[in-house]
């Protein structure tokens, strides 16, 4: 799990992919640790008002042991009925960390259409191994070309590329993944500390992928993940869907200090700079504004409250006209129009979407009941199904709409590569 301390209570920020939380399928993002044991049977520790450490210290363990954690859903008054999760602790595989990708159906009446969904948890990079040469280094690039030759071969008709949570990674990453659909055009412009303007460009070659496009982003999507789907929104070449990412458009770097140090027994640890600020190819801020979707499919809230409250501001970029793929814009209200009325019909997606306004109402709060039996009460149980998953099954629905609308605007199978 990625906790943050929040209102004296520790909170869950992100469940890490293929991790024993993630696994659980208990703890979701917005939960509150309360309580840590050390196995079943074991005494419960309350932890409210502790460090973040200390209580990090406590979750942490070898690899196999158990920790039973106790958890308050996201809105939950203090002193309510904690959900109590066992875990047994594991280290998170990388592998778990790498883009992957299948196909799903998606039928339209007698007709169905294959959407190949691309998961990227976040821009890595093996840098060490390109450094020294080795030809078959890491790339989450690399993995998602892969795949994208893997889906051409089951004959997909569209990719949505689903990188909601994705806090970003690798500069270079973000620039070569934009030009797997985008080959040879500016990407992201970096403003330096010198208020120096450099453009990023993306690799000159074939697209991997030419057919119906659609990226998937959500509040905690942020910084690489913002600059590849801003560069595809910007030139036309797919939608993008689901909820206005972070507006985290800055570079940091790593300093080591222990090179300032006289002493070889004493460390002083590094430093974390922000060297740069990043715009959109069109010369528009990423910093606080994020990337605001063509459509809108409501997910899981931003739990830390006003994400961009405290970041700094961006940095003026080189406005520039680039060129937009037609075709676009054209489906944009046929397919915002057969989302709103799927989005009214969809009647579980409506609660999820009710206890989503009821979170944020409370997270915007400042106000704390001093009512014993209201803070003791048992939260209301979550509605059916996980609006997560309502949201990427309703993101499928709109690609494939544009499957739909382009097969018969050409009255042939069009859009396929």
């Amino acid at each position: 799990m990625v906790l943050q301390k929040k209102e004296n209570l520790v909170t869950v920020l992100e469940v890490v992919a293929g991790g024993p939380s993630d696994r659980s399928g208990a703890i979701f993002p917005g939960d509150q640790v309360v309580g840590v044991a050390q196995g079943q049977g074991q005494p419960m520790t309350e932890v409210i008002g502790w460090r973040l450490d200390d209580v990090v210290e406590l979750l942490r363990g070898a690899p196999g042991s158990q920790v039973v954690v106790d958890v308050l859903p996201q809105g939950a008054a203090r002193g309510s009925t904690p959900r109590r999760v066992p875990l047994t602790r594991a280290k998170v595989a990388l592998e778990d960390q790498r883009a992957k990708g299948h196909v799903e159906l998606i039928e339209h009446g007698a007709i169905s259409y294959r959407i190949g969904v691309i998961t990227v948890p976040t821009f890595y990079q093996d840098f060490a191994a390109r450094k020294a040469g080795a030809k078959d280094y890491q790339s989450m690039t690399r993995d998602v070309a892969a795949v994208l030759a893997q889906m051409k071969a089951e004959k997909a008709d569209a990719i949505l590329l689903d990188m909601r949570g994705n806090g970003g990674g690798s500069l270079i990453e973000a620039v070569d993944l934009a030009g797997l659909f985008l080959p040879g055009v500016p990407v992201v412009q970096q403003v330096s500390n010198e208020r120096k303007v450099r453009v990023e460009t993306a690799p000159q070659g074939v697209p991997a992928w030419d057919g119906p496009l659609a990226v998937l982003i959500d509040r905690g999507a942020a910084a690489a993940t913002e600059i590849t789907a801003a560069a595809i929104q910007d030139y036309g070449r797919g939608l993008v869907m689901g909820d206005i990412s972070y507006g985290r458009g800055s570079v940091q770097t790593i300093v080591g200090l222990d090179r300032f140090s006289t002493d070889p027994m004493k460390r002083f640890g590094d430093l974390k700079l922000t060297i740069a600020v990043l715009c959109r190819a069109n010369g528009k801020p990423i910093q606080r504004a994020g990337v605001t979707p063509d459509i809108v499919v409501p997910g899981r809230i931003d739990v830390t409250g006003k994400a961009n409250a405290d970041h700094f501001a961006g940095a003026a970029c080189q406005p520039q006209d680039i060129p937009q793929r037609a075709g676009l814009d054209a489906l944009l209200p046929t397919l915002a129009s057969l989302h709103a009325d799927r989005m009214q019909a969809n009647r579980p997606y409506q609660a999820q979407l009710a206890r989503r306004a009821r979170d944020e109402a409370l997270l915007s709060s400042d106000e704390v009941t001093l009512n014993e039996a209201e803070r003791r009460r048992t939260p209301d149980a979550r509605p059916d199904g996980d609006i997560a998953q309502l949201q990427l099954a309703e993101a499928l629905r709109v690609l494939s709409d544009e499957v739909d609308l382009i097969r018969k605007r050409s009255g042939s199978a069009a859009g396929k590569p």
